[in-house]
């Protein structure tokens, strides 16, 4: 069974947009959280760094995982494809 590329690529950007939408609306809502947990995950003090969420760093982001995301999920299905031997 081979899987539809173009279809397959806008769903995984689609699922990456919403995913960055909703984390990046609990970081709006909540900014006092986001270097504590990012502190969580890196062996950083990020509280001094002062991360501030700004509606330009949502942008960029969500374009560049979006765009990102299609690009892996398109080398992905091409070699799946590539490997159906029928």
């Amino acid at each position: 069974m081979k899987i539809n590329t173009v279809k397959f690529t806008q769903k995984a950007a689609l699922t990456t947009a919403v995913i960055w939408v909703v984390a990046n609306a609990i970081v709006f809502l909540l900014p006092d959280m986001m270097p504590w947990t990012s502190s969580l995950r890196m062996p950083v003090n990020l509280e001094r760094i002062g991360m501030d969420p700004s509606m330009s760093s949502f942008v960029i982001g969500l374009f560049s995982l979006v765009f990102i995301s299609g690009i892996i999920a398109w080398f992905f299905v091409k070699i799946y494809n590539a490997l159906q031997i029928h």
